[in-house]
């Protein structure tokens, strides 16, 4: 087995990287977590009886390969899948616009397909799959173990609006640990049945990698879960359209934005004009999020470096913004920031809020979403065009659309514009290293790691009483399929790989891998983010 020095970006200077890029044959998957069924079926959106439930809580990162997955199990009309969609209503039940529809929570309702591909107890079956976006990774892990009841999408007739665009509106229920009434028996929360996370469970570690006002897992509670490498994930640089295509970006340059370091894009490029937005706008996620703990691993060395070996915190939205917040918090009157008056770090519960808030900073408006802390937020843009910078996955290509969304993913140690989707540059030129898949398969974009699921192998009794034993029967046969699935490597796409495990690689006659296999690895089979890449074939 061949190693590869893993590249752990910190404030150190970094030389430009050569340029590689080139297109690979992937399997597109073209919508995004919680798009609709494009067909109904012949039950009510409502009728239960005789349900399978799950709930997966986590990452969103795969949630769109998730999303896709499962509705192709569903029975189809025609072509067309058959299902019912839910999401939350963005806490507000009285807004029946599209652009109000949540980002935090969304669930689906079909029935399984009786063929062949389908395993034989699930036949006929309907499922309401239940999937959390909010918090991110840490919350398909901690909760797992824990087994707390916590905030849900209250999928019923009572609870849920008239559609919007094909999609349900519903409100939240429950409360999440460590906040009043989590513990007692009236929290109408749901334990989660699985979860799944951008990287393994021993990465969520405090204090930059834990949900609001928990700890991390001791190693009793860690021992409680089976968890399962998936795929390999790629992450990236991202940026709104105000930063020029041309202007160049390094890995310290993206890592001292990300700190609070460097405040201004002068210092990236003189060249770009003092036009009142020159500060540079964050927009990350929040502590426990699986996809700021890759960031934090990449460009600030935690947790795998500590003490001597320099890890830096990155900067947080209340205590490193310039803007001097104010507002109380709720819904009418919500902690603001106004973007204009300096450095601005914004922290996004959920991929869609961070889209978000890359849209609405190049193309103006006000950023509104809900923290963490449950909380009240809102960032003024004005009339956009501010130079912001990304805490994203590459499983948000589909909404990198320029024209569209005003951000775009850009190389490692480079300048230009990379089209995800069609594994090209879009800007002509492109300098560095692109987030291409096959850059990927190779170990030259490095910036990747291992998303895991995690379940319950024990039973585990919680704050409220519940006595919450490993899931079972055709639950588990559910999970496990759902799992396989996204696992899989013709159904993987430009963002992600499959893993050797589920994979017989096969060759040609100079030895060169015929078929899409992720060779570059961290630590596979158990994952371990702080390991050096490893090539496996």
């Amino acid at each position: 087995m061949q190693l590869k020095k893993s590249t752990l970006a910190c404030a150190l200077a970094l030389a430009a990287a050569p340029m590689l890029f080139n297109a690979t044959g992937a399997l597109a998957q073209t919508s995004s977590a919680g798009q609709p069924c494009t067909a109904a079926p012949a039950f009510g959106a409502f009728d239960f009886s005789d349900t399978i439930t799950v709930y997966l809580s986590g990452a969103t990162a795969p949630s769109g390969n998730l999303s896709n997955q499962l509705k192709a199990m569903f029975t189809k009309a025609g072509d067309n899948a058959q299902c019912h969609t839910y999401h939350d209503d963005a806490g507000n039940p009285n807004q029946t616009t599209p652009a109000q529809l949540g980002r935090l929570y969304y669930a689906h309702l079909g029935r399984m397909r009786s063929d062949a591909d389908i395993p034989a107890s699930l036949h006929g079956r309907k499922v309401l799959f239940i999937k959390r976006e909010e918090g991110g990774s840490v919350w398909g892990v901690n909760p797992v173990a824990r087994a707390p009841r916590m905030r849900t999408l209250a999928v019923d007739s009572t609870n849920c609006n008239a559609t919007v665009n094909g999609v349900w509106r519903c409100s939240i229920a429950g409360i999440d640990p460590g906040f009043p009434g989590a513990d007692t028996p009236a929290n109408n929360g749901r334990v989660s049945d699985f979860g799944v996370s951008d990287v393994e469970p021993a990465m969520f570690k405090a204090p930059f990698n834990v949900e609001l006002g928990q700890d991390a897992l001791s190693a009793t509670e860690l021992s409680r879960m089976i968890s399962t490498a998936s795929t390999s994930l790629m992450m990236g640089i991202v940026t709104t359209n105000a930063v020029p295509t041309t202007t160049t970006i390094t890995r310290a340059q993206y890592a001292n934005m990300l700190m609070g370091n460097l405040r201004d894009w002068s210092v990236v490029d003189a060249s770009i004009p003092d036009d009142g937005k020159r500060n540079v706008i964050v927009c990350r996620r929040v502590q426990g999020s699986g996809t700021q703990t890759s960031y934090n691993w990449y460009f600030n060395n935690f947790p795998c470096q500590q003490a001597v070996a320099g890890t830096v915190a990155p900067a947080r939205m209340i205590a490193d913004s310039d803007p001097q917040p104010t507002g109380t918090g709720t819904q009418q009157d919500p902690i603001t920031f106004d973007a204009s008056q300096g450095y601005t770090v914004i922290e996004n519960s959920g991929s869609g809020d961070v889209r978000n808030c890359l849209r609405l900073a190049n193309n103006g408006g006000d950023h509104t979403f809900v923290g963490d802390d449950k909380k009240f937020y809102k960032v003024q843009f004005g009339s956009g065009g501010y130079r912001a910078i990304g805490v994203l996955s590459l499983d948000s290509r589909n909404s990198a659309t320029p024209n569209q969304n005003g951000w775009y993913f850009r190389p490692l140690d480079g300048a230009g514009m990379y089209n995800v989707n069609a594994q090209e540059c879009a800007s002509g030129t492109c300098t560095g290293i692109v987030p291409s898949k096959q850059n990927l398969l190779q170990g030259s974009y490095d910036f990747a790691v291992e998303v895991t699921f995690q379940r319950r192998n024990t039973t585990v009794n919680n704050a409220q009483g519940d006595n919450t034993p490993p899931v079972q029967g055709e639950r588990l046969t559910l999970i496990n399929e759902l799992v396989r699935r996204v696992s899989a490597p013709g159904l993987t796409d430009n963002s992600n790989a499959s893993l050797p495990n589920l994979f017989a690689p096969t060759f040609d006659g100079n030895g060169n891998i015929t078929n899409s296999v992720a060779r570059a690895m961290r630590g596979f089979p158990t994952a371990n983010t702080c390991a050096p890449l490893q090539y496996l074939y």
